[in-house]
């Protein structure tokens, strides 16, 4: 799994176009982007009253600016891969400290028997890379005890390899918003064999 990773600041074309739209805009995007849904009646109101506020020039009206990253990776960035999900911990019934290793080849399939987790990495993944749709992490029900998913992940970079830690972050971790992670449920309607 390759994808772009962010190693230092870089300019980002749609951010900066976006800093020179009005506040109130910026700060709607900003809101959209973090959300990653359509914003409510009431959040459109607030974001009218913004949108007047600036028009008037009202003082000290708190507005959110788009800052680089936050839309994705910016081009031309160093490329990295994901080799590993290590030390899983509180996501389905996946064992304590469980590891999927990806390798080092361009591309993994992880297939197996019902019950042995495919489905529970691909939720992890899913979070840890902080992809749109996504299903929640559900806690194992044969457990006493209520831990908060985390793991470490490890991604290969030309430097060598470097280890990410996530907990129960919807928006991901930061280096891999470049990942793109595509998983279908099979047979959603009806399959026969």
């Amino acid at each position: 799994m390759e994808a772009n990773a962010e190693v230092e600041v870089q300019k980002d074309e749609f951010v900066q176009w976006f800093s020179t739209r009005p506040k109130w805009v910026q700060t709607a995007a900003t809101r959209l982007a973090a959300s990653r849904k359509f914003p409510t009646k009431e959040e459109i109101e607030q974001l009218a009253n913004l949108c007047v506020a600036e028009a008037n020039g009202e003082a000290g009206t708190v507005y959110e600016p788009v800052t680089y990253g936050m839309l994705g990776t910016a081009a031309g960035s160093a490329s990295f891969k994901l080799t590993k999900l290590d030390k899983v911990v509180g996501v389905n019934a996946i064992r304590h400290n469980a590891s999927l290793d990806f390798g080092n080849s361009d591309l993994s399939v992880v297939f197996g028997m019902n019950g042995t987790g495919k489905s529970g990495f691909a939720r992890l993944l899913k979070h840890t890379c902080g992809t749109r749709h996504k299903s929640d992490l559900l806690p194992d029900v044969f457990s006493s005890t209520n831990t908060i998913p985390s793991c470490e992940v490890v991604i290969s970079t030309a430097s060598g390899n470097e280890l990410l830690q996530w907990q129960a972050d919807a928006k991901g971790l930061p280096r891999l918003r470049s990942v793109h992670v595509f998983d279908t449920p099979l047979c959603q309607t009806s399959c026969r064999l």
